[in-house]
């Protein structure tokens, strides 16, 4: 896997047994506590030139492959969690190893404008805008706070003695 000569063909075919060698330097390199830039994240991004997007949890192992538009998602092995992740982000240092991912499943990528993010983010947008009362620029002049203030019973004229004369 190390060659870059490995399509995405190749990752596709092999889905039930990927193997990722996790060297020291992917090690070294790694961000602890980032599931974007870990040691393993690192070492697939070595082992898989394509794989863009790399993300690793405790629960899954998932990258998209830039010249085939799908995303890859594996299970994250338990040997995976007990010898690298766990360690790896208590602040101690994994030996290098070799995971196997396995039971890998294969789906499109969503980077439309419908996705479940767009969507959501679109309906906050519409419920600020509907929330949002700004006043306009003639609302907040001199005479309109005093003409509020006189409309208002618990403000009354006691308010009038600050207002500016015009």
């Amino acid at each position: 896997m190390a060659s870059s000569s490995k399509t995405s063909e190749y990752i596709i075919e092999h889905l039930n047994n990927l193997r990722v060698p996790i060297s020291q330097a992917d090690i070294d390199e790694g961000i602890r506590v980032n599931q974007f830039n870990c040691a393993i994240t690192r070492a697939i991004q070595r082992q898989v030139p394509s794989a863009v997007r790399v993300k690793v949890n405790s629960k899954a192992i998932a990258f998209s492959l830039e010249d085939s538009d799908v995303r890859v998602t594996f299970p994250t092995p338990q040997e995976a969690i007990d010898e690298v992740i766990k360690p790896f982000d208590r602040n101690e240092n994994p030996k290098p190893t070799v995971i196997r991912l396995k039971g890998g499943k294969v789906r499109d990528r969503d980077h439309d404008s419908d996705s479940r993010k767009a969507r959501k983010k679109r309906e906050w947008m519409r419920k600020e805008s509907r929330q949002r009362d700004w006043p306009s620029n003639t609302q907040n002049t001199p005479e309109a706070r005093k003409e509020r203030a006189l409309k208002n019973p618990h403000v009354g004229h006691e308010y009038l003695r600050f207002c500016p004369d015009k």
